[in-house]
């Protein structure tokens, strides 16, 4: 073989591998390099009403949150970029794994870490007598390890490859997500410009906003809302969970 036609193929192979590379992890509008870290700061408030709808109690929790980029990890033969959340709550804290690729179409969200496992005991504190209640929550089973995975059906489009204004898309069957104007987020001394993003979803979310940009989830507000919360016994009202997310540092690589 002569030399230039050796040359000539091994750039060819060469170029390929690289293609194939800058495919499988192209960046679209979301950060997705590994080492990328968020901190954030969530606050959450429980109201409860009785039957009648008259206020009775209002609980807040404050937990503080860091989801890091960890890695690329095979799949069911897809190549997956491993999210990692770790929630520092009483009295240990637990992570959590979201596996995401970045596909033409957007980033897109494949599956998670298995959920479920032993309740925990906790206390929240009332906002306004400030005496502290024990109150019961699942304690997810993920380790750090992450063996038991469930992948969906269909992934899920979590950020198309482009955001802009009035942007509708499809998130999974019978969620949409819509983008429903900009913001500016002041984090850390720094200013972000976003994109709001409203989710509709059809259960017991009353509303579902994310402040995106192109530094990552910067902010998610939400509020549910359960009637009759206790195995739909009436007596018990109406329950209200609002929860307010906002980063408050981050490390993009």
């Amino acid at each position: 073989m002569k030399t230039r036609d050796f040359v000539t193929i091994l750039l060819l192979i060469t170029l390929t591998a690289c293609s194939d590379k800058a495919e499988e992890n192209m960046n679209g509008y979301y950060p997705i390099n590994i080492g990328t870290t968020w901190n954030y700061e969530s606050t959450n408030y429980y109201t409860n009403y009785d039957s009648t709808g008259k206020f009775e109690k209002l609980y807040h929790t404050i937990e503080l949150q860091t989801t890091t980029i960890t890695k690329d990890t095979l799949i069911n033969g897809n190549l997956l970029r491993q999210f990692v959340t770790t929630h520092n709550v009483k009295p240990t804290a637990f992570s959590t794994a979201v596996y995401f690729k970045q596909e033409n179409e957007g980033l897109k969200q494949y599956g998670y870490s298995s959920y479920g496992g032993p309740w925990y005991f906790d206390e929240i504190t009332d906002s306004v007598s400030q005496q502290a209640t024990r109150y019961a929550s699942p304690q997810y089973k993920a380790k750090s390890n992450f063996s038991e995975v469930v992948l969906y059906n269909i992934p899920f489009l979590e950020i198309p490859t482009t955001l802009s204004d009035n942007l509708d898309w499809n998130y999974n069957s019978g969620i949409h997500k819509h983008v429903v104007g900009k913001d500016t987020l002041h984090i850390d001394g720094k200013t972000y410009p976003c994109y709001k993003v409203e989710t509709i979803e059809p259960t017991e979310y009353k509303y579902y906003y994310e402040w995106i940009s192109t530094s990552g989830l910067l902010k998610r507000e939400s509020q549910s809302v359960m009637n009759n919360w206790v195995y739909g016994d009436s007596s018990y009202g109406q329950y209200v969970n609002r929860e307010i997310t906002i980063a408050k540092s981050m490390n993009l690589k």
